[in-house]
């Protein structure tokens, strides 16, 4: 299968603010949601932080 993992711009600047090892565990966790066996998966990550924060805004 294949698999594209697409970082906006603000995700990116998120990420490299964040601790490395914590940046690490994000994409650790991006690979491990390839579940789909068929076609071609699309992650788009709009943006990175504490889920607190992050689901109060979406």
């Amino acid at each position: 299968m294949t698999y594209e993992v697409i970082l906006t711009e603000a995700a990116t600047q998120q990420l490299s603010k964040m601790e490395k090892i914590v940046s690490k565990q994000i994409a650790d966790k991006l690979e491990n949601i390839m579940s789909i066996d068929r076609g071609k998966m699309i992650i788009l990550v709009i943006e990175v932080g504490h889920r607190s924060n992050i689901y109060k805004k979406y």
